[in-house]
């Protein structure tokens, strides 16, 4: 929405005294910028720590999903699919127990991906090859912030 069309729906809401149930027409929005386009890999939470409870209790709550265990019961990503978009993100971390641990975790990078018909050899639950990530620029603009929006609420 441009700013004068949402500062009137938020005037209208106002005038009525009706509070949102969901965080909308103020809600942060998140884009590529110049630095980061010709990337595959978004760096923005790179290095930045969690605790692995909140960040599990977080992402799986906005419908992401645990990579499988490895070893000594621990995975290492999340990943979330967008059939209707035809995309797929994963975060990769230090790792966390499947029991739902609660250590500090250390967060890696997130990557796009194509998914669907004419990209059935993608498996994000397993190792994703890194040559088929999309650059970010060609990620669309609404499904980025979506997915930056949701790592910035799950990694504090």
């Amino acid at each position: 929405l441009t700013e004068e069309i949402k500062a009137a729906w938020t005037q209208q809401l106002q005038d009525y005294e009706i509070a949102p149930p969901i965080e909308q027409l103020g809600r942060k929005i998140y884009a590529v910028d110049e630095e980061e386009a010709g990337q595959q890999e978004l760096l923005r939470f790179h290095g930045r720590s969690a605790k692995g409870a909140v960040l599990n209790s977080r992402l799986l709550g906005a419908g992401w999903y645990q990579a499988p265990v490895e070893d000594a019961g621990r995975f290492y990503a999340y990943y979330r699919e967008d059939a209707e978009a035809g995309l797929a993100a994963r975060v990769d971390f230090s790792g966390n127990y499947v029991s739902g641990g609660n250590e500090e975790t250390a967060v890696y990078g997130v990557r796009f991906y194509r998914i669907g018909a004419d990209h059935p050899e993608i498996d994000m639950r397993s190792a994703v090859d890194e040559e088929k990530a999309c650059l970010l620029k060609d990620v669309p603009a609404r499904y980025f912030s979506e997915v930056v929006w949701q790592l910035s609420r799950a990694i504090l």
